[in-house]
Protein backbone atom coordinates (compact mmCIF):
# COMPACT_ATOMS: atom_id res chain seq x y z
CA UNK A 1 0.00 0.00 0.00
CA UNK A 2 1.37 3.41 -1.00
CA UNK A 3 1.90 6.18 1.54
CA UNK A 4 -0.94 8.16 -0.10
CA UNK A 5 -3.39 5.25 0.21
CA UNK A 6 -2.23 4.56 3.76
CA UNK A 7 -2.72 8.19 4.79
CA UNK A 8 -6.17 8.24 3.21
CA UNK A 9 -7.19 5.08 5.07
CA UNK A 10 -5.83 6.41 8.35
CA UNK A 11 -7.70 9.69 7.84
CA UNK A 12 -10.98 7.83 7.36
CA UNK A 13 -10.28 5.64 10.38
CA UNK A 14 -9.57 8.74 12.44
CA UNK A 15 -12.95 10.23 11.49
CA UNK A 16 -14.81 7.01 12.23
CA UNK A 17 -13.15 6.66 15.62
CA UNK A 18 -13.22 10.31 16.67
CA UNK A 19 -14.21 10.50 20.32
CA UNK A 20 -12.80 7.07 21.07
CA UNK A 21 -9.36 6.29 22.57
CA UNK A 22 -8.24 4.83 19.23
CA UNK A 23 -8.50 8.23 17.54
CA UNK A 24 -5.44 9.71 19.26
CA UNK A 25 -3.27 6.75 18.28
CA UNK A 26 -4.47 6.93 14.65
CA UNK A 27 -3.85 10.68 14.48
CA UNK A 28 -0.24 10.19 15.55
CA UNK A 29 0.28 7.86 12.57
CA UNK A 30 -1.04 10.38 10.06
CA UNK A 31 1.52 12.17 7.89
CA UNK A 32 1.78 15.80 9.09
CA UNK A 33 -1.63 15.59 10.74
CA UNK A 34 -1.47 18.80 12.75
CA UNK A 35 -1.74 21.83 10.47
CA UNK A 36 -2.56 24.40 13.11
CA UNK A 37 -3.28 23.40 16.69
CA UNK A 38 -4.81 26.27 18.60
CA UNK A 39 -7.89 27.69 20.23
CA UNK A 40 -11.24 28.31 18.60
CA UNK A 41 -13.91 30.15 20.58
CA UNK A 42 -11.97 29.41 23.75
CA UNK A 43 -12.14 25.69 23.03
CA UNK A 44 -9.46 23.34 21.75
CA UNK A 45 -9.15 22.90 17.99
CA UNK A 46 -7.24 20.62 15.68
CA UNK A 47 -6.84 20.98 11.90
CA UNK A 48 -6.13 17.86 9.86
CA UNK A 49 -4.84 18.06 6.32
CA UNK A 50 -7.31 16.44 3.94
CA UNK A 51 -5.67 13.68 1.84
CA UNK A 52 -5.66 14.20 -1.93
CA UNK A 53 -7.80 11.12 -2.58
CA UNK A 54 -10.43 12.31 -0.09
CA UNK A 55 -10.38 15.79 -1.64
CA UNK A 56 -10.88 14.34 -5.14
CA UNK A 57 -13.84 12.27 -3.99
CA UNK A 58 -15.37 15.34 -2.35
CA UNK A 59 -15.00 17.46 -5.50
CA UNK A 60 -16.42 14.68 -7.69
CA UNK A 61 -19.54 14.79 -5.53
CA UNK A 62 -19.66 18.58 -5.73
CA UNK A 63 -19.64 18.36 -9.54
CA UNK A 64 -22.61 15.98 -9.43
CA UNK A 65 -24.59 18.21 -7.09
CA UNK A 66 -23.83 21.66 -8.56
CA UNK A 67 -25.75 23.05 -11.53
CA UNK A 68 -23.33 25.87 -12.28
CA UNK A 69 -20.03 24.02 -11.79
CA UNK A 70 -20.85 21.78 -14.76
CA UNK A 71 -20.94 24.86 -16.96
CA UNK A 72 -17.94 26.70 -15.50
CA UNK A 73 -14.35 26.24 -16.57
CA UNK A 74 -12.62 24.84 -13.47
CA UNK A 75 -9.08 26.02 -12.82
CA UNK A 76 -6.95 25.50 -9.76
CA UNK A 77 -3.78 27.05 -8.41
CA UNK A 78 -0.98 25.49 -6.41
CA UNK A 79 -1.44 27.78 -3.42
CA UNK A 80 -4.27 28.88 -1.20
CA UNK A 81 -4.71 31.98 -3.36
CA UNK A 82 -6.24 32.16 -6.78
CA UNK A 83 -4.45 33.74 -9.73
CA UNK A 84 -7.24 35.40 -11.66
CA UNK A 85 -6.89 36.92 -15.15
CA UNK A 86 -8.84 40.13 -15.75
CA UNK A 87 -9.54 41.69 -19.14
CA UNK A 88 -7.74 45.00 -19.66
CA UNK A 89 -7.30 47.33 -22.62
CA UNK A 90 -8.06 46.54 -26.24
CA UNK A 91 -7.53 43.13 -27.90
CA UNK A 92 -4.19 42.72 -29.69
CA UNK A 93 -3.39 40.83 -32.86
CA UNK A 94 -0.51 38.55 -33.72
CA UNK A 95 0.40 36.43 -36.74
CA UNK A 96 0.79 32.68 -36.25
CA UNK A 97 1.63 29.88 -38.67
CA UNK A 98 -0.85 27.02 -39.09
CA UNK A 99 0.16 23.37 -39.49
CA UNK A 100 -0.26 23.81 -43.23
CA UNK A 101 2.17 26.74 -43.28
CA UNK A 102 -0.53 29.37 -43.69
CA UNK A 103 -0.09 32.75 -41.94
CA UNK A 104 -3.10 33.54 -39.75
CA UNK A 105 -3.86 36.69 -37.77
CA UNK A 106 -5.15 35.88 -34.28
CA UNK A 107 -6.97 38.38 -32.07
CA UNK A 108 -6.21 37.94 -28.37
CA UNK A 109 -7.68 39.55 -25.28
CA UNK A 110 -5.18 41.19 -22.94
CA UNK A 111 -5.15 40.24 -19.26
CA UNK A 112 -3.65 41.43 -16.03
CA UNK A 113 -3.17 39.19 -13.02
CA UNK A 114 -4.83 39.75 -9.67
CA UNK A 115 -4.90 37.67 -6.51
CA UNK A 116 -8.30 36.66 -5.18
CA UNK A 117 -8.14 34.94 -1.79
CA UNK A 118 -11.37 33.48 -0.47
CA UNK A 119 -11.51 31.38 2.65
CA UNK A 120 -14.56 29.19 2.94
CA UNK A 121 -15.24 27.57 6.26
CA UNK A 122 -18.37 25.49 6.68
CA UNK A 123 -19.42 23.80 9.91
CA UNK A 124 -21.23 20.59 9.14
CA UNK A 125 -21.72 18.39 12.24
CA UNK A 126 -23.47 19.38 15.45
CA UNK A 127 -22.39 16.21 17.16
CA UNK A 128 -19.59 14.12 15.69
CA UNK A 129 -20.14 11.29 18.15
CA UNK A 130 -23.77 10.97 17.02
CA UNK A 131 -22.81 11.04 13.34
CA UNK A 132 -20.07 8.48 13.95
CA UNK A 133 -22.70 5.90 14.85
CA UNK A 134 -23.33 5.53 11.12
CA UNK A 135 -20.36 6.38 8.91
CA UNK A 136 -18.82 9.72 9.75
CA UNK A 137 -16.55 10.17 6.75
CA UNK A 138 -19.44 9.30 4.39
CA UNK A 139 -21.63 11.77 6.27
CA UNK A 140 -18.98 14.47 5.99
CA UNK A 141 -18.40 13.87 2.28
CA UNK A 142 -22.10 14.03 1.48
CA UNK A 143 -22.82 17.06 3.65
CA UNK A 144 -19.76 19.03 2.58
CA UNK A 145 -20.33 18.38 -1.12
CA UNK A 146 -23.93 19.54 -0.81
CA UNK A 147 -22.91 22.71 1.01
CA UNK A 148 -20.12 23.60 -1.43
CA UNK A 149 -22.35 22.92 -4.45
CA UNK A 150 -25.11 25.09 -2.98
CA UNK A 151 -22.58 27.84 -2.24
CA UNK A 152 -21.35 27.87 -5.86
CA UNK A 153 -24.87 27.84 -7.33
CA UNK A 154 -26.04 30.61 -4.98
CA UNK A 155 -23.05 32.96 -5.06
CA UNK A 156 -22.51 32.94 -8.84
CA UNK A 157 -26.01 34.42 -9.36
CA UNK A 158 -26.55 36.38 -6.13
CA UNK A 159 -28.26 39.76 -6.55
CA UNK A 160 -27.08 41.09 -3.19
CA UNK A 161 -23.38 40.39 -3.41
CA UNK A 162 -20.52 42.88 -3.32
CA UNK A 163 -18.85 43.09 -6.74
CA UNK A 164 -15.48 42.57 -5.04
CA UNK A 165 -16.44 39.18 -3.61
CA UNK A 166 -13.98 36.45 -4.53
CA UNK A 167 -16.86 34.25 -5.73
CA UNK A 168 -18.14 36.98 -8.03
CA UNK A 169 -21.81 37.06 -8.95
CA UNK A 170 -22.50 37.39 -12.66
CA UNK A 171 -25.47 39.67 -12.16
CA UNK A 172 -23.70 42.15 -9.88
CA UNK A 173 -20.42 42.16 -11.82
CA UNK A 174 -19.42 45.63 -12.94
CA UNK A 175 -17.72 44.03 -15.94
CA UNK A 176 -21.06 42.69 -17.14
CA UNK A 177 -23.46 45.35 -15.86
CA UNK A 178 -21.52 48.43 -16.95
CA UNK A 179 -19.93 47.18 -20.17
CA UNK A 180 -21.37 48.80 -23.33
CA UNK A 181 -22.92 46.46 -25.85
CA UNK A 182 -22.33 47.52 -29.47
CA UNK A 183 -25.35 47.47 -31.75
CA UNK A 184 -27.79 47.73 -28.86
CA UNK A 185 -29.73 50.74 -27.67
CA UNK A 186 -29.77 49.48 -24.09
CA UNK A 187 -27.48 50.73 -21.38
CA UNK A 188 -25.03 48.45 -19.56
CA UNK A 189 -25.09 45.46 -21.89
CA UNK A 190 -28.35 43.87 -20.79
CA UNK A 191 -31.96 44.17 -21.96
CA UNK A 192 -34.07 46.71 -20.05
CA UNK A 193 -37.56 45.34 -20.24
CA UNK A 194 -40.03 48.09 -21.08
CA UNK A 195 -41.56 45.69 -23.59
CA UNK A 196 -43.10 42.24 -23.26
CA UNK A 197 -41.12 39.60 -21.40
CA UNK A 198 -40.80 37.28 -24.39
CA UNK A 199 -39.64 40.12 -26.68
CA UNK A 200 -36.80 40.90 -24.27
CA UNK A 201 -35.62 37.28 -24.47
CA UNK A 202 -35.65 37.49 -28.28
CA UNK A 203 -33.56 40.66 -28.14
CA UNK A 204 -31.03 39.08 -25.76
CA UNK A 205 -30.78 36.02 -27.99
CA UNK A 206 -30.35 38.18 -31.12
CA UNK A 207 -27.60 40.36 -29.66
CA UNK A 208 -25.39 37.66 -28.15
CA UNK A 209 -22.22 37.68 -30.31
CA UNK A 210 -22.02 34.71 -32.68
CA UNK A 211 -18.67 33.65 -31.28
CA UNK A 212 -20.24 33.01 -27.88
CA UNK A 213 -23.63 31.63 -28.92
CA UNK A 214 -22.78 28.06 -29.97
CA UNK A 215 -22.71 26.62 -26.44
CA UNK A 216 -24.74 29.35 -24.73
CA UNK A 217 -27.47 28.38 -22.25
CA UNK A 218 -30.18 30.26 -20.38
CA UNK A 219 -30.06 30.42 -16.59
CA UNK A 220 -33.23 31.30 -14.65
CA UNK A 221 -35.48 30.02 -11.88
CA UNK A 222 -38.50 27.80 -12.53
CA UNK A 223 -40.98 30.66 -11.98
CA UNK A 224 -39.52 32.69 -14.84
CA UNK A 225 -39.32 29.60 -17.06
CA UNK A 226 -42.96 28.68 -16.37
CA UNK A 227 -44.07 32.24 -17.17
CA UNK A 228 -42.30 32.14 -20.54
CA UNK A 229 -44.13 28.94 -21.47
CA UNK A 230 -47.41 30.90 -21.57
CA UNK A 231 -46.12 33.85 -23.66
CA UNK A 232 -46.03 34.48 -27.40
CA UNK A 233 -43.54 36.09 -29.77
CA UNK A 234 -43.88 37.37 -33.32
CA UNK A 235 -42.69 34.59 -35.67
CA UNK A 236 -39.61 35.39 -37.75
CA UNK A 237 -37.44 33.50 -40.21
CA UNK A 238 -35.02 32.63 -37.42
CA UNK A 239 -37.77 31.73 -34.91
CA UNK A 240 -40.74 30.57 -37.01
CA UNK A 241 -43.11 29.63 -34.15
CA UNK A 242 -45.02 31.99 -31.86
CA UNK A 243 -43.73 30.35 -28.67
CA UNK A 244 -40.24 31.10 -27.32
CA UNK A 245 -40.18 27.70 -25.57
CA UNK A 246 -39.64 24.41 -27.38
CA UNK A 247 -39.99 20.85 -26.10
CA UNK A 248 -38.11 17.60 -26.54
CA UNK A 249 -39.52 14.35 -27.99
CA UNK A 250 -41.29 13.61 -24.70
CA UNK A 251 -43.08 16.95 -24.63
CA UNK A 252 -40.87 18.35 -21.86
CA UNK A 253 -39.96 22.04 -22.22
CA UNK A 254 -36.18 22.25 -22.42
CA UNK A 255 -35.16 25.17 -24.69
CA UNK A 256 -35.82 28.88 -25.14
CA UNK A 257 -35.25 30.19 -28.66
CA UNK A 258 -33.10 27.18 -29.49
CA UNK A 259 -30.87 27.36 -26.40
CA UNK A 260 -30.98 24.93 -23.43
CA UNK A 261 -32.23 26.07 -20.03
CA UNK A 262 -30.49 25.61 -16.66
CA UNK A 263 -33.03 26.00 -13.87
CA UNK A 264 -31.22 27.52 -10.89
CA UNK A 265 -33.66 28.38 -8.11
CA UNK A 266 -31.14 30.86 -6.65
CA UNK A 267 -31.79 33.22 -9.60
CA UNK A 268 -33.92 36.25 -8.62
CA UNK A 269 -37.55 36.75 -9.68
CA UNK A 270 -37.10 40.51 -9.81
CA UNK A 271 -34.39 42.69 -11.35
CA UNK A 272 -32.10 40.53 -13.48
CA UNK A 273 -34.13 37.36 -13.95
CA UNK A 274 -32.20 35.51 -16.67
CA UNK A 275 -28.70 35.03 -18.04
CA UNK A 276 -27.74 33.87 -21.51
CA UNK A 277 -24.10 32.80 -21.68
CA UNK A 278 -21.47 30.19 -22.45
CA UNK A 279 -20.14 29.97 -18.91
CA UNK A 280 -17.18 27.80 -19.88
CA UNK A 281 -15.80 30.78 -21.81
CA UNK A 282 -17.26 33.65 -19.84
CA UNK A 283 -16.49 32.68 -16.24
CA UNK A 284 -13.43 31.24 -14.52
CA UNK A 285 -13.85 29.10 -11.41
CA UNK A 286 -10.96 28.29 -9.11
CA UNK A 287 -11.75 25.04 -7.34
CA UNK A 288 -10.88 24.50 -3.68
CA UNK A 289 -7.16 23.94 -3.27
CA UNK A 290 -5.68 23.55 0.22
CA UNK A 291 -8.18 21.83 2.48
CA UNK A 292 -8.10 21.07 6.15
CA UNK A 293 -10.70 19.58 8.45
CA UNK A 294 -11.16 21.54 11.69
CA UNK A 295 -12.31 19.46 14.61
CA UNK A 296 -13.11 21.18 17.87
CA UNK A 297 -15.91 22.45 20.06
CA UNK A 298 -18.51 25.19 19.64
CA UNK A 299 -18.47 27.35 22.75
CA UNK A 300 -22.15 28.30 22.30
CA UNK A 301 -23.41 24.71 22.32
CA UNK A 302 -20.44 22.86 23.84
CA UNK A 303 -20.90 20.25 21.13
CA UNK A 304 -18.03 18.86 19.12
CA UNK A 305 -18.17 20.13 15.56
CA UNK A 306 -16.30 19.69 12.30
CA UNK A 307 -15.66 22.21 9.57
CA UNK A 308 -13.95 22.19 6.22
CA UNK A 309 -11.54 25.06 5.65
CA UNK A 310 -10.58 25.73 2.05
CA UNK A 311 -9.95 28.49 -0.51
CA UNK A 312 -12.07 28.93 -3.63
CA UNK A 313 -13.29 31.68 -5.92
CA UNK A 314 -14.58 32.70 -9.33
CA UNK A 315 -14.73 35.76 -11.57
CA UNK A 316 -16.28 36.94 -14.82
CA UNK A 317 -13.60 36.26 -17.43
CA UNK A 318 -15.10 37.56 -20.68
CA UNK A 319 -18.01 40.04 -20.31
CA UNK A 320 -18.95 39.76 -24.00
CA UNK A 321 -20.14 36.18 -23.32
CA UNK A 322 -23.13 37.44 -21.34
CA UNK A 323 -26.57 38.85 -22.04
CA UNK A 324 -28.77 39.55 -19.03
CA UNK A 325 -32.54 40.03 -19.05
CA UNK A 326 -33.75 42.58 -16.54
CA UNK A 327 -37.26 43.42 -15.36
CA UNK A 328 -37.84 47.16 -15.50
CA UNK A 329 -41.16 48.87 -14.67
CA UNK A 330 -42.76 45.43 -14.67
CA UNK A 331 -44.21 43.56 -11.71
CA UNK A 332 -42.39 40.58 -10.23
CA UNK A 333 -42.64 37.44 -12.34
CA UNK A 334 -45.33 35.24 -10.79
CA UNK A 335 -46.78 31.95 -12.02
CA UNK A 336 -50.12 32.05 -13.83
CA UNK A 337 -53.08 30.54 -12.04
Amino acid sequence: MSSTQNNDQLFREFLKNYGNPEAKEIREKLQNPIVKPGVYKMRSRLELEVPETWKKELMDRVKLKSLMLKELKSRTSTSDRIVQPTLVGEPSSKVVTSKGGEKITVIEDQYSQIIVPKEMKKFIAEDIDEAAKTDLNEYLLDTLSTEIASYIDRETVSDSQDDKSAMQSIITSNQVAIRESKGMSTVAGYIVMDEALADAFVAARKHLPNGYSTKAKWIMNSTTFDKLKTMKITPTEEFPTDSPVTTDGNGVANEILGKPVIVNEHMPSTGIIAILADLSRGYIFAAPTDMSLIIGSDSSTYLEVAALKTYMGGQVLQPACFKLVKLDNVAEVVPND
